[in-house]
C-alpha cells in the first residue's frame, strides 16, 4: 500500500509550483492527473510505501556529516530488516552551500532549519528511522577546535551506545578529504578502543566526491595503510527509487534536478561500480573493517 505525502517546501496554488513561497520552479497543467506528474516529477509529492509485516531485526548506527548525506551516500546499504539512527553531526553551513541563493534570499539560520526539516521528513516521516543532530558548526566556520569537535562526537556516540546495542556502525571514508567528513571518521577511528565496539564497522564512500576517481582511490589506499578492508557490494537495482524519492526531499541543495535526472546520475554511479566488480545489477561498494595492520594505540 502506498501512501501520498505533500512535502511543505512547495505550495501548488494558481497553477504554480513555487518552492518555500519564494520562487516559481514551472508552471502547472490544469488537468489533475498531468498536474500530479509534475508534482512527483519535482518532489513535491512522494509516495511512501506502508509495510508493517517487516521484522527488522539488525541495529544499525549511521554517522553523517551533513544533512542529506545519509540518503546520498549510506542508504544503498540499508536493507530492509534494519533499523535505523541516524547521527547528524553538523548543521550549520555557510549561506553559500544554499544551492537556491540566486532566487532566494534567506539567512543561516533559516537555512539550517530547512535542512533539519528535509532530515526529518526524508528519516522520520518517509523511512520510519531515528534522526538525531548535534547541530555543530561546519569545521568550515567553527571558533572551536577539531579536538572539541571531536570531543562531542565520541561523546554523543557513547552515549547512544549506552542505550542501544548496534549491529553496525557505519561513518563516511573521508573520500575528497572534506574537513568535516574527515573530523567525523578520526573521531571514531582514534577512539575506536576506548569506545568498546564490538559493532561491524562500515566505512561508506560519500557521494558525490567518490565520483572523482583518482580522489577516490588515493583516500582507499590511505585506509588500506592502515586496515584490511573487505569489499562488501550491495545490489541497489530494486532500490533506486526508493534512494531517489529521499534524495529528493533535499531540495535545497539540489536547485535545478529533478527526479528523474536524479535517477539517472544514482543510476550511473551504480552502474559504474557493477562494470568495475563484474555484476549484473546496478550496484554500490561499501567497505567492512576486517582488522587493523598496526596495533591500536
Amino acid at each position: 500500500m502506498k501512501k501520498e505525502i505533500n512535502l511543505p517546501f512547495f505550495s501548488a496554488e494558481n497553477d504554480k509550483l513555487t518552492y518555500l513561497d519564494r520562487y516559481t520552479i514551472c508552471d502547472l497543467p490544469k488537468e489533475e492527473n498531468i498536474k500530479k506528474m509534475f508534482l512527483k516529477q519535482y518532489g513535491a509529492i512522494i509516495e511512501k510505501d506502508i509495510n508493517t509485516n517487516v521484522d527488522k531485526t539488525i541495529e544499525v548506527l549511521v554517522l553523517e556529516p551533513h544533512p542529506d548525506d545519509f540518503a546520498l551516500s549510506a542508504m544503498g546499504y540499508i536493507q530492509e530488516n534494519m533499523n535505523v539512527t541516524v547521527l547528524n553531526i553538523f548543521s550549520k553551513m555557510k549561506i553559500d552551500s544554499f544551492t537556491w541563493s540566486e532566487h532566494i534570499d534567506i539567512n543561516e539560520k533559516e537555512y539550517e532549519s530547512l535542512r533539519l526539516l528535509e532530515s526529518k521528513i526524508a528519516i522520520q516521516d518517509i523511512l520510519n528511522y531515528d534522526f538525531i543532530s548535534l547541530k555543530e558548526e561546519s569545521t568550515r566556520i567553527t571558533k572551536r577546535t577539531i579536538q572539541e569537535i571531536k570531543k562531542s562526537i565520541i561523546e554523543a556516540v557513547k552515549k547512544i551506545l549506552e542505550e542501544k546495542k548496534f549491529d553496525i556502525i557505519m561513518i563516511p571514508m573521508g573520500v575528497g578529504k572534506h574537513l568535516d567528513h574527515l573530523c567525523i571518521y578520526e573521531a571514531i577511528i582514534n577512539e575506536y578502543v576506548n569506545l568498546n565496539i564490538d559493532s561491524t564497522m562500515i566505512l561508506y564512500p560519500e557521494y558525490p566526491y567518490a565520483r572523482c576517481k583518482k580522489s577516490y582511490i588515493d583516500r582507499l589506499k590511505e585506509i588500506y595503510e592502515v586496515f584490511d578492508l573487505k569489499e562488501n557490494i550491495v545490489n541497489i537495482e530494486t532500490k533506486l527509487q526508493d534512494i531517489v524519492n529521499v534524495i529528493s526531499i533535499y531540495k535545497s541543495q539540489f536547485d535545478d534536478i529533478n527526479k528523474e535526472q536524479m535517477l539517472a546520475i544514482v543510476r550511473e554511479d551504480g552502474r559504474a561500480i557493477s562494470t568495475e566488480y563484474n555484476k549484473e545489477n546496478v550496484s554500490l561498494v561499501y567497505y567492512k573493517i576486517d582488522g587493523r595492520k598496526v596495533k591500536w594505540k
